[in-house]
């Protein structure tokens, strides 16, 4: 009767290199997250320097070079007859849109002002309710980069001529938006704050979903891997050096 050795094979020195490039790409792999993390920490960290030492402008001075988070106030006139609706925004788990219309400022150009955020109906076939008064307004806020898409999933009302006003959209994107109006938009757009009376529920909105500190927490989770490869791959490697380093 022939006994089978197979489960019992002896650990050769290919064995040992098969492990040590596994832990050399796991290890690479820490570090990498690590400092990209770390990268991370240092762009956010930027941004709220540069909302800290955002200048003010008045609306008249606004144009298509005005830095991103610039305080901005002044007179102007809403399009009182377009608005869109930027679905899918969450306020303390109730989903809700975002109402954007255009502003005229005083020079003539058009932007986008985010006026804050509605509630949407239970009923989606229905609308949230709101009001824009046809007369020149006072408005402040900040200015900001339009909102990111993100990875888009098939056509989006904004393309679709044929639904009224206002028009609930998925995705905001300028060139789509400016021809959807019939006039061109400033690159930038108006985050209203609470001290303009046009505006909608929260206001107040987060330049950042969180702020640097957690990457850099991530950061030390990463090197933390990375150090606990190292000890692992000491500990278990050694007696391949002892047998096969001779």
């Amino acid at each position: 009767m022939s006994i089978d050795n197979s489960q019992n094979k002896p650990i050769t020195g290919l064995h040992w290199l098969l492990f040590t490039l596994l832990m050399s790409a796991l290890l690479a792999a820490f570090l990498w997250l690590a400092f990209w993390q770390l990268e991370r920490a240092d762009e956010k960290q930027s941004i709220l320097t540069a909302i800290d030492q955002a200048q003010y402008l008045p609306l008249s001075m606004v144009d298509r070079n005005s830095p991103r988070f610039a305080k901005v106030s002044g007179r102007g006139q809403y399009d009182i007859q377009h608005s869109f609706l930027l679905d899918n925004q969450v306020e303390s788990g109730v989903v809700g849109v975002h109402l954007i219309t255009p502003f005229k400022l005083p020079g003539g150009d058009w932007l986008l002002v985010n006026r804050g955020w509605l509630k949407m109906p239970l009923d989606r076939s229905e609308l949230p309710a709101f009001r824009t008064t046809a007369t020149s307004v006072e408005i402040s806020g900040s200015l900001n980069l339009p909102p990111k898409t993100g990875i888009r999933m098939g056509g989006d009302a904004v393309e679709d001529t044929s639904l009224p006003w206002p028009r609930l959209i998925t995705y905001l994107e300028l060139d789509p938006a400016a021809a959807q109006l019939g006039y061109p938009l400033l690159p930038q757009i108006i985050q209203l704050d609470a001290k303009s009376a046009s505006g909608y529920g929260e206001r107040l909105r987060r330049p950042l979903n969180f702020g640097p500190e957690k990457h850099r927490g991530y950061a030390i989770t990463w090197f933390a891997f990375a150090l606990v490869t190292v000890i692992l791959f000491i500990i278990i490697i050694r007696p391949g050096i002892k047998k096969y380093g001779k």
